[in-house]
């Protein structure tokens, strides 16, 4: 884990090429490093066996968040805000590293260690604009739908 605020110049840097690949990957807006460092984040990045990156989530201090509603073709935030700690900016896990866990352990691991000393419920987390792949994760994750949704400043 990489705590952004904290990370020294060349963990930031490192950070943001892995941030900015993921985000070519997701058709994601690019970030700079003052984007990273401004906000309470923290990237969790999982190696693989050999030594590569096997997938990363880019998480972010929030406060709230709306159940996502789904209807034909479409999908939108709705109801009333609800209280949230920790929003997903981004998770990707590298194409031959998919249907192997990862991505359930990368979540593990920011539920453990995200706020430190307590570990959060899944109830208090966020995803932020989704893929296609990354809502089908989101609902066996949380087990509903209308997991929570936020939108990224």
């Amino acid at each position: 884990m990489v705590d952004l605020q904290t990370a020294s110049r060349r963990e930031l840097q490192r950070a943001l090429d892995l941030i900015n690949y993921v985000n070519a990957q997701l058709g994601a807006v690019v970030l700079s490093a003052e984007d990273l460092a401004m906000r309470q984040r923290k990237l969790f990045v999982h190696v693989g066996a050999r030594d590569t990156v096997d997938g990363c989530v880019l998480a972010e201090a929030i406060e709230g968040a709306r159940r996502l509603e789904s209807t034909p073709g479409a999908a939108m935030c709705a109801g009333e805000v609800v209280p949230a700690a920790c929003g997903i900016s981004r998770i990707w896990v590298a194409p031959g590293a998919r249907r192997s866990g990862v991505a359930s352990r990368l979540m593990d691991a920011v539920c453990a260690h995200f706020v430190y000393g307590c570990r959060l419920s899944l109830d208090k987390l966020a995803f932020t604009q989704p893929t296609a792949d990354g809502r089908a994760f989101a609902a066996r994750l949380f087990g509903r739908e209308d997991f929570l949704v936020y939108a990224e400043e």
